[in-house]
């Protein structure tokens, strides 16, 4: 069977991490253990970003551009990866802006050639377009986009007119590229308090694009925004979303992962299937929000070595209150207490996907 290298990652990926998922419910559900193997890392690569968004902060209240830490050199960050891959199969480079580091594309494509999968990057693609090669390597592309109306946008971001308009033309470019086999491209849209038709504006701008659209409410520090959880404007948007998928409308996300990230409904988290990685390398356990540091992966010459000081210095997982309703933790919970409708989830993404690319030359809608 001749298959193209995307198919062979995609179908060695897939089986890697199905089996990671199945150890991982043996080893809890039988077990008893919560010193889970990791599905993916997400590596702050920077700290640093061009923009100082409004509703956006390193999680202790400091804008990103204020906030300064070393980071790993180009060698340093390539050890780093080498030391990631045996341990987990796929990464997630986030920031800050990681478009910021000038070898960011050194990072990237070293990362493919490791055969990790997937890869995604989030951004908020104002430093790259999509005739940069360096998308290529790009698995799943996560975009930051709060409202499709320029004068307000701009503001939000805190940069001059035009910033807004960049991003949007951006990301048409990038849809085309989805369309022809690139990275499929998640549009990470905040809502935030006062800004409901901005989100509502984004979601319609996905459809017509055909993007990915991702909500998130905005938090303050650790918690959903108590004041969208007041507001009846918010919550017909999140029945609109809700619609809009059961439809066929390209949202990302379980029915029942978004409900429970959107209402702010309990979870069970379950923090070490997706490990938080700071610039210099320094590994948190069980959970970037607690702060606390298991260890440097470079100074241990292991993942694993420094995930074992974790285990041996903060377990139990302790059981926080119902905060954190982010994607990477709340999917944490839909891996481990609904693993079969979270798998069809990722096979209705990845066909979709795959139809999308099918009817390119006939021009069909989703």
């Amino acid at each position: 069977m001749n298959l193209l290298p995307r198919h062979r990652r995609f179908l060695a990926g897939s089986a890697s991490a199905a089996l990671t998922v199945l150890g991982n419910l043996a080893r809890h559900r039988i077990l008893g253990r919560d010193c889970l193997h990791p599905l993916y890392v997400v590596w702050y690569v920077t700290l640093r970003c061009n923009m100082r968004c409004l509703f956006c902060d390193d999680g202790t209240g400091k804008k990103y551009p204020e906030v300064r830490y070393p980071e790993l050199n180009t060698d340093e960050a390539f050890r780093f990866l080498s030391l990631m891959r045996p341990a987990c199969p796929s990464i997630y480079f986030s920031g800050g802006e990681p478009f910021m580091r000038r070898d960011f594309a050194q990072l990237l494509r070293y990362s493919r050639e490791l055969r990790f999968w997937p890869i995604f990057v989030n951004t908020n693609l104002s430093l790259i377009d999509s005739a940069d090669d360096t998308l290529r390597d790009i698995d799943v592309l996560v975009v930051s986009l709060g409202s499709t109306d320029e004068d307000r946008y701009d503001r939000v971001l805190q940069r001059p007119r035009g910033w807004t308009q960049r991003i949007l033309n951006n990301l048409r470019s990038c849809g085309r590229l989805q369309a022809e086999g690139g990275p499929a491209v998640v549009v990470n849209c905040v809502v935030s308090p006062g800004r409901i038709e901005d989100a509502s504006l984004v979601l319609d701008f996905c459809r017509a694009e055909r993007l990915w659209f991702s909500p998130v409410p905005e938090n303050h520090g650790l918690y959903v925004n108590p004041e969208l959880l007041r507001d009846p404007e918010y919550h017909r948007l999140v029945a609109d979303i809700a619609a809009a998928r059961r439809n066929g409308d390209p949202i990302y996300g379980s029915q029942r992962g978004l409900d429970v990230i959107l209402r702010a409904r309990s979870f069970k988290c379950y923090p070490t299937l997706t490990p938080h990685v700071y610039p210099n390398g320094d590994l948190f356990f069980p959970c970037h929000p607690l702060r606390q540091k298991a260890a440097n992966i470079l100074e241990k010459g292991s993942f694993a070595q420094a995930w074992r000081r974790g285990c041996e210095q903060f377990s139990p997982s302790p059981e926080c209150d119902n905060r954190c309703h982010l994607p990477c933790y709340v999917s944490n919970n839909q891996w481990m207490e609904h693993p079969l409708e979270t798998a069809l989830e990722n096979i209705r993404v990845a066909s979709r996907l795959a139809a999308a690319n099918s009817r390119k030359e006939r021009n069909l809608p989703w």
